[in-house]
């Protein structure tokens, strides 16, 4: 069983949701779809009304490029078939995945083999892939489409019947999956080593295709879930209060009285953050996790699913010519609905988003199946050393720091330049506090935070009781001149695992600094 690539149609592809709908519960649906791209929001509705699991797809028709940009919501590609051989093409085409549920070792398998497709090649392969699985000691769950007719007695039926009764494996679907005009068939089936007693089984045409769709539930004793735990800050109002009652009374003598940019800076972010602490402690929560739901998916439109389920079945005993151009119209409009809901989700996803940029982008990656791949970043020093990843921040800031000292040092005989007098000249004149807070005022009031966890809003709130040391440290760092750039930069370059990070009181405290300099500027120039 390789995976392989192709430029032709693949066949079968497999989807499982990282976590189940119910605890006690894995349901897993096979159906052969016979073309995927235009019936995968029918399908995503059908399998979300049945709280699918597991989800096996035959004969999408969908090159590689095709299946990528597929998105069905609250499933992600686990495995498909890629053919890079036409050896076994059509002979014989699986895919499997590995599950942990219901505190058992699973391996759900879907095949799928072409009515052309060479029985004993097929035989052969189905062998040695089953012996692989029993070999596992785990739940194997076996779907697809064999294309061959269970309803039928014949020598590849009885042969095939065989290799998975010496597996332990027996089918569960007896009644025809696949109805025509003239002839009803088993060919797509779903087998299992798990007794009969375990398990519940649907046959049902869902109106995708003329295969009906199967449904596996395996059921176990139900268990207890687990609680999540996560530490939590609890920005309520009236820990907010207090919060800015403790900075109100605060003394920043000590702050002010100090004339070393860093060191006034230090004292003032150790006072902050324990009253920080002391406010807004760490809580330890416990809680249950809930399976994601489809947004846009409505009871109308599941109502409508079911509809379409008992307008498939009724189609196939009457051939009424008025019945048939209904279900075709109610089927054409059934489809311009849902098409039409989840566009109608997105759009409300998108305007109601605080960063509609940033939602429309992620959006784009949702529906397109893109994911964001973390770069590892490596940096070399001048000797071509590599930077250890605790020391980068620190070499960066370094770097840009010290620019003007690296290109005058490169020159062999400084520049000297004569300008005539000015009689005029401009200064930076020190900062005010009704400045500062002008700048704190046009900051965006979120509740976004770094690694210290504070949040903006929070420093917008407490601004008042907070500006004075800030107009000291601002001040300081004018008068002194290179501790400003120290201070700024700093603020920016916080490394941690693989991303850069950066601390949020000391980034909008820096941007208030930084925004208060340019204003100046700008009104003097």
């Amino acid at each position: 069983m390789k995976s392989c690539n192709s430029v032709r149609e693949n066949a079968t592809e497999c989807k499982v949701t990282g976590q189940s709908v119910c605890s006690n519960q894995l349901r897993i649906m096979s159906l052969n779809i016979q073309c995927l791209k235009n019936k995968y929001l029918e399908l995503e509705v059908a399998a979300n009304s049945d709280h699918i699991d597991c989800l096996c797809v035959m004969e999408h028709w969908c090159r590689d490029s095709e299946l990528s940009s597929i998105n069905l919501s609250q499933f992600k590609l686990a495995s498909q078939y890629e053919a890079k051989s036409l050896i076994i093409e059509k002979d014989f085409e699986a895919v499997a995945i590995q599950l942990y549920s219901l505190k058992k070792k699973i391996i759900v398998a879907a095949i799928y083999r072409s009515p052309s497709g060479d029985t004993e090649v097929f035989l052969k392969n189905s062998e040695e892939m089953l012996n692989i699985f029993s070999n596992e000691n785990s739940t194997i769950i076996l779907c697809g489409d064999f294309n061959i007719n269970l309803l039928v007695q014949s020598p590849v039926k009885n042969k095939f019947l065989d290799i998975l009764k010496c597996c332990n494996m027996f089918p569960h679907i007896s009644a025809p999956t696949r109805t025509t005009d003239s002839s009803e068939s088993l060919i797509d089936n779903i087998f299992s080593n798990v007794d009969t007693h375990e398990v519940a089984v649907t046959n049902v045409n869902i109106g995708l295709s003329d295969h009906n769709a199967l449904t596996f539930n395996l059921t176990a004793t139900p268990k207890e879930e687990e609680n999540k735990k996560e530490y939590k800050r609890f920005f309520s109002t009236e820990n907010c209060n207090r919060f800015k009652n403790n900075l109100k009374n605060a003394v920043w003598s000590e702050v002010l009285a100090q004339t070393n940019t860093n060191d006034a800076y230090n004292i003032f972010a150790s006072t902050f953050m324990t009253y920080f602490e002391m406010c807004f402690p760490k809580k330890l929560l416990s809680y249950r996790s809930s399976g994601s739901k489809g947004t846009w998916i409505t009871p109308g439109i599941k109502k409508s699913s079911e509809t379409m389920k008992l307008l498939s079945l009724k189609l196939k005993t009457c051939h009424d010519q008025q019945f048939v151009v209904y279900v075709r119209t109610y089927k054409k409009t059934y489809r311009k609905v849902i098409a039409k809901a989840k566009l109608l989700s997105n759009d409300r996803l998108i305007r109601q988003a605080s960063n509609k940029s940033r939602m429309l982008w992620k959006m784009v990656k949702k529906e397109t199946g893109g994911q964001t791949k973390e770069q590892e970043i490596n940096l070399k020093n001048n000797e071509n050393i590599p930077i250890k990843k605790d020391a980068m921040a620190n070499y960066v800031n370094n770097y840009f720091v010290n620019i003007p000292l690296t290109l005058s040092s490169k020159f062999k005989q400084q520049p000297t330049v004569t300008t005539p007098m000015v009689n005029t000249s401009m200064m930076a004149m020190p900062t005010d506090e009704h400045e500062v807070l002008k700048v704190i005022k046009c900051l965006k009031s979120k509740m976004s935070y770094g690694l210290d966890d504070v949040p903006v809003s929070i420093i917008k709130k407490i601004a008042p009781c907070v500006v004075k040391p800030i107009v000291h440290i601002a001040n300081l760092s004018l008068s002194i001149g290179h501790d400003l750039k120290l201070f700024i930069m700093s603020t920016y370059f916080c490394f941690l695992g693989n991303k850069f990070l950066y601390t949020t009181y000391i980034l909008c405290f820096s941007m208030i600094l930084y925004a208060d300099f340019c204003a100046f500027w700008a009104c003097k120039l």
